[in-house]
Formats: C-alpha cells, structure tokens, sequence
C-alpha cells in the first residue's frame, strides 16, 4: 500500500444514530474516529470491524494495528465501545478533550461500577480502570505531530468537551466532526474553527448532512418548559424524566433560569451525580433557592 494514499471506511454511524465509529488511513497510520454504541428497540449494536479486517485491501489483520483513537465527545453513540475497543486495540493511543474525559469516565466507570452491583466485579473495575488511564488529554487549538499527519483541535459546540479533528498530511487536509451545533446552547457556545481554515475533505456524521433549504421548525428540549410552568403556577406536580446526559442537564438549566414562579425543583440522586460532574467542568447548573434534591 502507497503510504501517500488515503483510506477511509465507516463502521458505524453515518446516518442513524448509534455506533458511531469510522477507520482513517493516512499513510502507514491506522486512526479510529469515534467508538460509540446504539439501541434499537431494546437491543444494544456496536460498530461493525469485519470488513475492515476481511477486506481485499488488508487495511489491519488485527485491531492491535490500531495506533490512534480519536474521541469527538461523550455521547454514547460516540463513546460507548470505547473500552472494548482499547481492550482490542492495546497499542493505540486515546485522545479527547479534559471535559470528554470527565463525562466518558462517568458513563463508563462511575456509573457502571459504583453502585452495590459492582462489589462482585472488581476485575472488571480494575480493567476499566488500567483502560481509562491511557487516554491522552488535548486542547482546542493544540497541535500534534506524528509521523504521517499533523492534527488539531477545534471547539464542535453540541456539548462541552466536544471538537473537530483537523488532519493534515503533506496531500491532503481533512476535517472530523462527531455532532456539533453552529449556536450556543445553554451549557456551550457554538464551533469555532480558524478563519481561512483550508479543507479538502470534511467527514461527518450524515444526520448533519441537511439540505440548503432544511429548517429546523421545532426543539423539544424547550418547547415543553411553558407547559410546565403552567401548570406548576397551578399547584400541580410535573415528573420529568431525562434520558439523556447533556440534554437532560440543559433541560434542567433552562427550567431553573426560566423558574419565574420559584417552584421547588427536586431532583433524583442519580440526576443531581451527573449535575455534579458538569460543574466540575465550570458548567454552573444550579441556583440552590429553587433547586432541592430529592431523598
């Protein structure tokens, strides 16, 4: 194989949400962007590695080929295979943002492990561990040199931690994006790239991939918090459950910031450990007159 050429074959992902995981070649190196899972009714899929290993162009003839890993953010259709991935890929190294850190050790160490259910899984806590200690920690517009490629860092929005991976070889210049949001969000701003920023090819996640024409009339994080409020000024209890990590936080800044009425807010303990952990990443979430943790 030319080590000029350049090779690239998805996994995972692409246009559904869920398992998002797709193979870089650039030269002699082997590059995983991504190593995340997805549900579809009930059922757990992971990324599929065997065309890569079983194709005719013999890419890798085994994952241990595998020399970088390269996180977007923290979402678990982004980051959900990611220790079974290190466990097969032992030589590769990992790197992701501080923030991506902090929130991927939280969905895959401390809520997986730290419960009653982990006294008996100690080797597997152990393991899980060892793995998350070789993940190499990168900043928005750091850049690093290795033998085939450059690559850079660039804030993506969509939730804190998030980037874009910017590759340059001495042919070509190459843009990843996991998700990202073009504005700022409750708990984020919006991407920020260099002005001038060349791009030959930019590869993203094709539920991104809109029309010129594509409007996005309706957002069902806010749409709802009128409703809510309405009937709280009304004496009435609203439950509402939060499925998803960063959304179900904003959710819940918006909902407080808005909480003209001052109705008492209670949260369940394992929604207020995830508050925690985003305020660990100067994200303040709380303002503690209106916000009262549930027993």
């Amino acid at each position: 194989m030319n080590e000029r050429e350049i090779y690239f074959m998805p996994l995972g992902g692409g246009q559904h949400v869920g398992a998002s995981c797709y193979f870089l070649r650039l030269g002699n190196s082997n590059i995983i962007l991504d190593s995340g899972i997805g549900t579809n009714k009930g059922l757990t899929f992971e990324p599929d590695f065997m065309p890569l290993l079983t194709s005719d162009l013999n890419f890798l003839l085994s994952l241990n080929q595998i020399g970088y890993i390269f996180i977007s953010h923290a979402h678990t259709d982004h980051t959900g295979y990611l220790l079974k991935l290190m466990q097969s890929a032992s030589n590769a190294g990992v790197y992701m943002t501080a923030a991506t850190r902090l929130l991927t050790e939280y969905q895959l160490y401390d809520k997986k492990f730290n419960d009653f259910a982990a006294i008996n899984r100690e080797e597997q806590r152990l393991a899980a561990q060892y793995l998350l200690q070789r993940i190499t920690e990168v900043n928005y517009m750091q850049s690093k040199k290795f033998n085939d490629f450059t690559v850079s860092f660039f804030q993506a929005g969509h939730i804190p931690g998030a980037m874009m991976t910017y590759f340059e070889t001495s042919r070509k210049k190459i843009l990843y994006t996991g998700d990202y949001s073009q504005h700022s969000t409750a708990l984020t701003g919006g991407y920020i790239l260099p002005q001038n920023l060349e791009v030959d090819t930019l590869i993203l996640c094709g539920l991104h991939a809109k029309q010129p024409d594509y409007v996005r009339y309706s957002d069902d994080l806010y749409k709802n918090i009128d409703e809510i409020l309405y009937y709280a000024a009304k004496g009435q209890k609203v439950i509402c459950r939060l499925s998803q990590l960063s959304k179900g936080i904003e959710f819940i800044k918006i909902l407080n910031s808005k909480n003209y009425i001052h109705a008492p807010i209670f949260i369940d303990n394992e929604t207020m450990k995830i508050i925690s952990v985003m305020e660990r990443l100067s994200e303040p979430i709380l303002i503690l007159l209106d916000i009262i943790q549930a027993l």
